[in-house]
């Protein structure tokens, strides 16, 4: 299971951004991801928004990063 990356994801901090503390263990439990795979596939994208009110915003790289899918919920 990634929520603990998600729920980094949502905390960032500058030093040791590779540990995951007890409270974003227990950020990640409130999560709600039934259904969804981790990694997430794009279909997904949108299942996991609807379950849990957040916008997510997908960046590709190839030589440059470059936005794939932008929410339009700030």
């Amino acid at each position: 299971m990634r929520k603990p990356a998600v729920t980094r994801a949502l905390n960032p901090v500058d030093k040791n951004a590779e540990r995951i503390i007890k409270n974003l263990r227990k950020q990640a439990k409130r999560l709600k991801c039934d259904g969804i795979e981790f990694p997430v596939c794009l279909r997904d994208i949108d299942k996991f928004k609807k379950s849990n009110d957040h916008s997510v915003n997908v960046f590709g790289y190839e030589t440059n990063v470059y936005p794939s899918r932008i929410s339009s919920k700030q």
